[in-house]
C-alpha cells in the first residue's frame, strides 16, 4: 500500500514556525505566503533540520532549514576548504569523505563563498579556479583574507564560540630582530596586487608560489615551537636571500613574505637566519577577537532584527546564513530556485525568509545552481538547480564532536504528528540516534507500536488501524527505548472514500489488497480495507474476502464494489492469466510495424522465415544515427521483464530505447546497454518491469509499447547494413520454466510426482506462498482437476 500521510503543519518547540507565526504565513516583500511544513526532524546534536512549502496561489517557493543549537556541548561549527587548497572546487560530499574521523564527524552543511569559476593562469602557467573570493579561515588556519575585506561581509565563529557577521577587519605587523617595523595587510589575497607600503604572506594554503613579480620576498620559516594561528604572535625565521624577482615557490609548512614599497626595503635588508615576529590581529566592531571559522558572502541580508533591502529584484536560488540575537542558534537556510516547484527568491527575499525562521543578523551566501544544504546520512536536503551537488571552493558544516556511537539510544518518528480519519492506517517509519543526538539510524526496523484501548488496533506490530475517535499518543518501542507522537483521529463517520485504482489488471497468481483512502483538506488518506464491505460482480472471475483481497481465477473481468458509512466506490478487475514463463509479445510481422531510420538510407524488412523480420540499409553520415520501430502493443497481464531477441549483423548497435506507457499514465522511456554486442551474434535485450515503473502496484498495467529506438555508432558511407528483429516477448518470474511435454510438472523439475501434487494441495488450501501456481490443463484455476492430471499421470493413465 502507497504511503500517503497527511501530515499537520505544525512545528516543534525547537523550531522558530511555533508561537509568533501561528497563522501558518510569512510575509515576503509585501505578498503572503502559506506555509507548509514538509519535513522536521533532528539531524545531530542540538541540530534540526526542516523543509517547508510557502505558497501564495501565484507562486511557489521550497525552503531547507537547519537550526544549530551552539550550547550543545557535541555540537561546533567548521569552515571546510576544498582540496584544502586555493586551486580547486569540490563537492561537500567529497570535503566529508576528506575531513571526517573519529569523533569529529561533520553531518550537515551548506555552500559558502562566491567563487573563481573563470580560471587563473598563475605566471607559471598553472591553470587554477575555485578559490573563495572573500576571507576563509578553517579551524583558525587563515586559507585567505584581504586588504580590502572591508568591501565582503564574513561569517566568523571565534574561539569561544561566539558568532559574528561584520566585514572581516584583519591587519597585523612584522617586526625585525632589529625594531623595523611594517605593516601585515593580507594572507593569500586572491590575485589581488598587494598594498603598497605593506608586507603581504603567502603558505602552503595558496597556489604553491606567491604568483607576484617584481617588490622584494623573502621565504621564512616557523621558529622552533612555533606554530602560526589566525591571531597573535608567531616568531619566524628568514629562509633565503632577498630576491626581487618574485613569484617565489612557497616552501613546504613556510611561508613566502612579498614587501611594497618602504615594505620592500625592509625586507632587502634581511638576511638568512634573522628572526621576525609576525603579530596579526583581528577586531569586530572594535573588540579584538580570536576567529577559528570564517566564510564570506555578499550582502548583510538582517541586521538588529531589520531585512536590509538591496534592491536587487533577481529571482533565483539563494542560500543564506546567519544567528538568533543572543548568538546561541545558527541558521542554515537554502530557498530552490529556477524550477516549477519552486520559482526562487531575491536576496531581499531570502532575508524575509530568513527573519522568520528567526535570524537577527544574516547574510548572503554563493546561490544559483551552488545552492545546497548537504546531509550526510540523505544527501541534497534541497533540489540543486543544476540537478546535483555542484563544486564549491567552500563550505559551513555542522560538526559531530564526541565518540562514534551506533547504538540506538533515542528513537523518534520520522513523522512529527499524525492527522488521520476513523478507519485510516499508518506505517511509521523511524529515526535511530545514539546518547550524543547524531542520527544513526534513518530507517530503525524491529519497533513495536502502542495505542490507548479504544483509539485503534496494532497490526503486526508495525501498522496502526484508527478505530476510535479524539486525541491519544501512538507510541513506539525498541527494547527499553520508547517514543511517543500525538495523533488526531477525526470523525465518526467518513464524508468521502474512494478506491485508489478505477482499474487494475491481476495475473491470478497473487494476491492483492485493494486500496481505498479518504481527502482529509486536499490531502488523502488511506484506509484500512477491513473497514469496508466488499463485493463482486462475477466470483467465477474475481475472488474477494472480508479483508478487501483479492485473487483473479480466471480469464475475464469483474466489477469490485467497496462499501462504508454507506458510501460505494468501484474498481474494475481484469484477469489475464500467463500460461507460460515466456509469452510472444508481438509476432514481429514487417508490415505492422512503422520503420524509420537516421543517419542512414534505402532502408528496406525482409520477413524472416523463423519469425521476426531483418532491416537493411546503406551507411551515410549524420548525427544520432538510429533505427526506430514503432508500434503500439499491449502486453499481456503483469509481465516482469519485456524481451527482445535480435541480431545485430554488422551494425554497431550501442544501446535500445523503449518508449512504454504504464497503465494510464504518461509515456516513459527506459534504455538498456548491453554488456556486449558481437557481430553477427544474436543478443537478448531484456527490461525488467521494475526498472521503470511501480511493478508491485497492479495499478502500472496494463503496459503498452509504443516504440523500440536502436541507438547506433559510427557507420560507414556506402556500407550495407542489417539488424534482424527475431522476437518480442514477455517474461513472467511467477510461472516456471517447465521442461518441455511433461505433462503435471507444477515444479519445473522435469518429473510429475508427489511434489508436483503436493504444491496444487498447498495452492488449494491457501497454504502456498504468494504466486504459487498449479494450473495444469490451463483454465486459469488451481483445483481437483489439475490433481486428477497429476494422479492419472502418476498412474501411467495419461
Amino acid at each position: 500500500m502507497k504511503r500517503i500521510i497527511r501530515i499537520v503543519v505544525a512545528m516543534l518547540a525547537a523550531t522558530s514556525f511555533t508561537a509568533g507565526h501561528a497563522s501558518g504565513t510569512v510575509d515576503i516583500l509585501g505578498s503572503t505566503y502559506q506555509v507548509d511544513t514538509l519535513f522536521h526532524n533532528y539531524m545531530g546534536p542540538g541540530t534540526t533540520q526542516t523543509s517547508v512549502w510557502l505558497h501564495n496561489g501565484t507562486t511557489n517557493l521550497r525552503a531547507f532549514f537547519a537550526t544549530l543549537d551552539l550550547t550543545n556541548p557535541y555540537l561546533s561549527l567548521e569552515c571546510l576548504v576544498a582540496a584544502d587548497r586555493l586551486r580547486s572546487a569540490n563537492t561537500l560530499d567529497y570535503m566529508v569523505q576528506k575531513h571526517t574521523r573519529e569523533g569529529h564527524r561533520q553531518f550537515l552543511g551548506i555552500n559558502g563563498d562566491f567563487f573563481d569559476v573563470s580560471g587563473y593562469k598563475t605566471h607559471r602557467g598553472v591553470l587554477t579556479w575555485g578559490a573563495p573570493l572573500g576571507p576563509t579561515l578553517s579551524d583558525g588556519n587563515v586559507f585567505l583574507t584581504r586588504a580590502d575585506a572591508n568591501n565582503y561581509m564574513s561569517f566568523i565563529s571565534d574561539a569561544l564560540g561566539q558568532v559574528y557577521i561584520d566585514p572581516f577587519a584583519y591587519r597585523g605587523t612584522l617586526t625585525t630582530a632589529s625594531g623595523e617595523q611594517t605593516v601585515v595587510s593580507a594572507i593569500n589575497p586572491p590575485q589581488a596586487a598587494p598594498e603598497n607600503n605593506a608586507v603581504t604572506i603567502y603558505n602552503s594554503y595558496y597556489f604553491g608560489s606567491s604568483d607576484v613579480l617584481g617588490g622584494c620576498e623573502v621565504t621564512a620559516k616557523l621558529a622552533a615551537g612555533e606554530t602560526f594561528h589566525a591571531t597573535g604572535v608567531t616568531r619566524l625565521v628568514v629562509a633565503s636571500e632577498p630576491n626581487t624577482v618574485g613569484d617565489t615557490t612557497i616552501p613546504n609548512n613556510g611561508f613566502v613574505l612579498h614587501g611594497c614599497g618602504t615594505a620592500e626595503q625592509l625586507l632587502a635588508a634581511l638576511k638568512v637566519g634573522d628572526e621576525l615576529t609576525v603579530d596579526m590581529t583581528c577586531t569586530i566592531r572594535g573588540t579584538s577577537i580570536d576567529p577559528t571559522q570564517v566564510i564570506s558572502g555578499n550582502p548583510r541580508i538582517v541586521a538588529n532584527g531589520e531585512v536590509l533591502y538591496n534592491g536587487n529584484p533577481d529571482c533565483h536560488p539563494r542560500t543564506g546564513i546567519g544567528y538568533s540575537d543572543d548568538g546561541k542558534k545558527v541558521y542554515f537556510c537554502v530557498v530552490d530556485g529556477r524550477q516549477s516547484l519552486s520559482a526562487g527568491v531575491s536576496i531581499d527575499g531570502l532575508g524575509c525568509i530568513m527573519r522568520f525562521q528567526g535570524a537577527t543578523e544574516a547574510m548572503n551566501l554563493d546561490g544559483g545552481g551552488s545552492s545546497i544544504l548537504y546531509s550526510t546520512m540523505f544527501g541534497a536536503r534541497n533540489n540543486p538547480s543544476i540537478g546535483q551537488d555542484r563544486a564549491t571552493g567552500n563550505a559551513m558544516f555542522a560538526v559531530y564532536n564526541a565518540p562514534d556511537d551506533d547504538v540506538i539510544a533515542e528513537l523518534r518518528f520520522q513523522d512529527f504528528r499524525l492527522s488521520t480519519p476513523r478507519y485510516g492506517v499508518y506505517v511509521p517509519h523511524f529515526y535511530g540516534y545514539n546518547q550524543y543526538g547524531l542520527l544513526v539510524d534513518p530507517d530503525v526496523q524491529g519497533v513495536k507500536l502502542s495505542c490507548p484501548e479504544g483509539f485503534g488496533r496494532i497490526k503486526g506490530d508495525t501498522l496502526f488501524f484508527a478505530t476510535g475517535t479524539g486525541e491519544a499518543l501512538l507510541t513506539a518501542t525498541l527494547g527499553e527505548v520508547s517514543v511517543s507522537m500525538p495523533m488526531t483521529i477525526i470523525g465518526e463517520e467518513l464524508d468521502n472514500m474512494s478506491l485508489v485504482h478505477h482499474s487494475i489488471v491481476t495475473d491470478g497468481l497473487r494476491d492483492y489488497t485493494v486500496e481505498a483512502q479518504s481527502v482529509m483538506d486536499g490531502a488523502a488518506m488511506p484506509l484500512a480495507a477491513e473497514a469496508l464491505t466488499w463485493t463482486t460482480s462475477d466470483p467465477a472471475v474475481v475472488r474477494i474476502d472480508d479483508g478487501g483481497v483479492l485473487r483473479g481465477l480466471k480469464d475475464g473481468t469483474s466489477v469490485v464494489r467497496g462499501t462504508v458509512d454507506g458510501i460505494t466506490d468501484t474498481m474494475l478487475v481484469t484477469v489475464e492469466c500467463p500460461t507460460a514463463h515466456v509469452m510472444t509479445a508481438d509476432s514481429l510481422v514487417a508490415s505492422t510495424w512503422k520503420v524509420t531510420m537516421r543517419a542512414g538510407k534505402d532502408g528496406s524488412a525482409t520477413q524472416l522465415g523463423d519469425g521476426g523480420f531483418r532491416w537493411d540499409y546503406t551507411g551515410a553520415t549524420g548525427r544520432l544515427p538510429r533505427i526506430l520501430l514503432e508500434k503500439s502493443v499491449r502486453l499481456w497481464s503483469l509481465p516482469d521483464t519485456l524481451r527482445l531477441r535480435m541480431n545485430p549483423g554488422n551494425a554497431p548497435v550501442k544501446q535500445v530505447v523503449f518508449s512504454l506507457y504504464a497503465g494510464a499514465g504518461k509515456l516513459m522511456t527506459a534504455t538498456v546497454v548491453p554488456d556486449t554486442v558481437i557481430a553477427g551474434q544474436d543478443l537478448v535485450i531484456d527490461l525488467p518491469t521494475s526498472q521503470w515503473t511501480e511493478a508491485e502496484s497492479m495499478g502500472s498495467y496494463p503496459i503498452r509499447l509504443s516504440s523500440i529506438q536502436i541507438d547506433l555508432g559510427t557507420m560507414t558511407s556506402g556500407e550495407a547494413y542489417n539488424v534482424a528483429f527475431k522476437g518480442l516477448e514477455t517474461v513472467y518470474s511467477r510461472v516456471p520454466e517447465r521442461v518441455p511435454g511433461v505433462l503435471g510438472d507444477v515444479n519445473g523439475d522435469g518429473v510429475t510426482d508427489i511434489d508436483d501434487a503436493n504444491i496444487v494441495i498447498n495452492v488449494m488450501l491457501r497454504k502456498a506462498p504468494e504466486g504459487t501456481s498449479g494450473d495444469v490443463d490451463g483454465n486459469g484455476v488451481t483445483d481437483v482437476d489439475d490433481l486428477n492430471i497429476i494422479i492419472n499421470v502418476m498412474l501411467h493413465k495419461m
